[in-house]
């Protein structure tokens, strides 16, 4: 579970490389990664403790909040603003290639709320 764990946050740091290089008028872009993590509701109420406390559907909850934050982040960024910076903790995570277990905690706007509810997608 540990190299899932750090193939998911190497796949969500590549992407918000892609996210830039991508046409500004694709409105399906990421719409197979997407369907693929909804194909998992399914197990939304399994729990793997020796990974985390909480379960997959609060995992996919928090996944999907993340992709809707990093989106937004790049809508409104400016690339003349960018400001090269090196984050010793990401390095060393990616270096290592995984992630302390039940270590994470997520930041409030991309956390989850207590009761998480299904309704139909349209990317059918």
């Amino acid at each position: 579970m540990k190299i899932y764990i750090s193939q998911t946050l190497i796949f969500f740091s590549l992407m918000g490389c892609s996210i830039s290089n991508t046409n500004k008028n694709s409105s399906l872009f990421l719409k197979d990664e997407i369907k693929s993590l909804l194909t998992r509701t399914k197990q939304r109420e399994s729990i793997a403790t020796e990974v985390s406390s909480v379960f997959v559907g609060w995992h996919l909850d928090h996944i999907l909040l993340t992709i809707n934050q990093i989106y937004s982040a790049l809508e409104k960024s400016n690339p003349e603003d960018f400001c090269e910076s090196l984050n010793t903790g990401k390095s060393m995570l990616f270096a290592f290639e995984e992630m302390p277990l039940r270590q994470a905690k997520a930041i409030e706007n991309v956390r989850p709320p207590k009761l998480i509810t299904i309704e139909k997608n349209n990317l059918d």
